[in-house]
């Protein structure tokens, strides 16, 4: 027998085997999930659909129940509260995944079934869980959240303190990131096969809100001020002069928000101000004389 009639033999008897071996496993699994087929973590071979909805929804409800400690991290430092996936509206569809489960070999061409029931038998097969969010009782839980997480953010501030300009550092705000709550709390029970009996730690998402000035923008001002402070500024009229000195400068600035993008974080265009300037110009100042009409001369 020649060595091409010995090799297509042996490839004949091998897929012989191969389809008997697949006919023995269709008729081991009928009405039943393939072997191999998992779902949350629960093998599902061997059961019939039925069966794999309750042992699913068992699992649904272990993970579903399971306390979830939300910590409000550096948007609140110290704040925690526990609340679990079903107080937030998580809801796990353990129907259409046992029904997937069902499908898994049994749907597409015939060769593409037989491949798939092969390699299940050598590496399992997770089925992806429908895992949706209820809008009411999200939104009570994120609501209650954003009491505690969310804030405004404060300006930075240039201030004078006896005659030296200082910065008060910007504080950033804080809002709740609904949408990334919603993922972080289906992701929690969605994931692997962990401990459920302790409670899982999360942090609370939230985003940055950056203030209009920030204590980058205040320090460049404070520079900007620093020379304003640096010397007199002196008022001449005629033969008439008055210096306004550094003390009087700082009695008279007033922070200028609206300024400091121009290099001008200071004005003294203030109630203090005035007061200073009027106080060294009254040395120049006379009263008004009214006009008159008086007779001539010459009668």
């Amino acid at each position: 027998m020649s060595r091409s009639r010995q090799a297509s033999i042996i490839v004949g008897l091998l897929v012989l085997l191969a389809l008997s071996a697949v006919g023995v496993d269709a008729f081991i699994s009928r009405g039943r999930i393939h072997r191999g087929v998992t779902a949350l973590g629960v093998q599902l071979g061997g059961l019939a659909p039925v069966e794999a909805e309750t042992r699913l929804s068992q699992e649904a409800a272990r993970r579903l129940n399971r306390g979830l400690t939300l910590a409000g991290g550096d948007a609140a430092p110290g704040f925690t509260t526990i609340i679990t996936a079903a107080d937030a509206g998580v809801h796990i569809d353990v129907a259409t995944t046992a029904v997937r489960a069902m499908e898994v070999g049994r749907s597409g061409p015939l060769f593409a079934r037989l491949i798939e029931r092969m390699r299940l038998w050598a590496s399992p097969r997770d089925i992806a869980t429908p895992i949706t969010i209820d809008d009411a009782p999200f939104l009570s839980v994120a609501d209650e959240l954003s009491i505690v997480v969310e804030h405004l953010p404060v300006d930075a501030e240039l201030v004078v303190n006896g005659g030296e300009p200082k910065v008060i550092a910007a504080r950033k705000g804080a809002r709740l990131n609904r949408e990334a709550l919603k993922h972080l709390l289906m992701d929690a029970v969605a994931g692997g096969t962990r401990d459920l009996q302790g409670t899982q730690d999360l942090q609370v998402p939230v985003d940055a809100i950056t203030p209009k000035l920030t204590t980058e923008k205040a320090l460049k001002a404070l520079k900007d001020a620093s020379i304003f402070f640096s010397a007199p500024v002196r008022l001449t009229y005629r033969d008439w002069v008055a210096d306004l000195t550094p003390d009087d400068l700082a009695q008279m600035a007033q922070f200028f928000p609206e300024g400091v993008d121009a290099g001008r974080p200071l004005t003294v265009d203030s109630t203090t101000g005035r007061e200073l300037v009027e106080q060294r110009l009254a040395a120049i100042e006379t009263p008004p004389v009214d006009a008159e009409i008086v007779p001539a001369v010459d009668g």
